[in-house]
């Protein structure tokens, strides 16, 4: 659906009817650091997964319905934070 670029690398946002699904990806792969995502429907609690790995970060769910989402990524120190928006 949707994929947020930040200076470390990106998130890779898709949507499965009411389900929101999220992934953060190194621009720079090879060197293994520590990968987060954070995603968070309106109202609902936030769901986080985090790894050391090359690539990419485990994949976060959440149901979302029509609600607003706010994503959070990292790329070792390198934060990325989205506003609320519609997917």
């Amino acid at each position: 659906v949707r994929t947020l670029s930040f200076p470390a690398g990106s998130v890779l946002i898709y949507r499965d009817g009411g389900v929101v699904c999220a992934v953060t990806v190194q621009k720079r792969p090879g060197v293994k650091r520590l990968v987060s995502v954070s995603v968070q429907a309106r109202g609902l609690i936030a769901v986080h997964k985090s790894r050391m790995d090359k690539r990419s970060s485990p994949v976060a769910k959440t149901y979302a319905g029509h609600r607003r989402v706010r994503v959070t990524a990292a790329v070792g120190s390198i934060a990325y934070g989205s506003g609320w928006f519609l997917c």
